[in-house]
């Protein structure tokens, strides 16, 4: 009866504790960015305030596969000099562009991240013109086309696919369900965001012409 009372208490405490607690890993958080910019570039034709979710969750989630690859098995090669933060974006899209950093974590890699010019502007866009005005919002009143979003974010689906299978990081220590994820998730919301963007510019168009002929009236 003890033995019984036992493993019953044993087996309820695992029970309990896969309910009460979840891990959470540089690569899964990353993917779980990923997964959410698409779940949110689905809910934006019916709820606009999406746009804001997506330009979060894409930088999010490129951020972190550009912090996985980099790091390897040792977190210090992702920190500062002092070791009490982590390297910013823009620093680590830098060193993800380098094959010496990320041959530094480990990676058996001569493939580094490559940016195409047009791709270069779309981060920077979704960083400096989106992100950080949504992270860090003044108090003002801020008025976005959605198309200026959806033009960039394929363009950045792009970029975390080549990060994540062209250049064999560490990311690719992920389980084959996780990396199969990964692939149907950039290349669903390429195919998405390309389709939202003519979307948007056939509205905008419209628009365009409308406002005009009231305007001549």
């Amino acid at each position: 009866m003890n033995k019984f009372h036992n493993d019953y208490k044993h087996s309820r405490i695992i029970e309990l504790e896969l309910k009460s607690f979840f891990e959470v890993t540089t690569e899964i958080n990353a993917l779980d960015y990923l997964e959410q910019s698409l779940k949110f570039l689905l809910e934006s034709e019916r709820n606009l305030l999406a746009w804001k979710w997506i330009v979060i969750s894409i930088h999010g989630a490129l951020y972190g596969f550009c912090i996985s690859a980099l790091r390897g098995s040792n977190p210090d090669l992702v920190r500062t000099k002092n070791k009490k933060k982590i390297i910013g974006f823009p620093e680590a899209l830098k060193r993800c562009r380098n094959v010496t950093y990320l041959k530094k974590s480990g990676n058996i890699t001569d493939q580094p991240l490559v940016v195409t010019k047009k791709q270069e502007e779309a981060i920077n866009n979704i960083q400096k013109k989106f992100r950080d005005n949504f992270e860090h919002f003044p108090p003002s009143s801020y008025s976005i086309a959605g198309l200026d979003i959806a033009e960039n974010i394929a363009q950045i689906f792009e970029v975390i696919e080549f990060l994540t299978f062209k250049t064999k990081t560490y990311i690719l220590r992920l389980e084959n369900e996780e990396k199969e994820r990964i692939s149907v998730l950039c290349t669903t919301g390429q195919q998405i965001a390309n389709s939202m963007n003519l979307k948007l510019n056939n509205y905008l168009e419209e628009y365009q012409k409308l406002s005009k002929s009231q305007t001549q009236k």
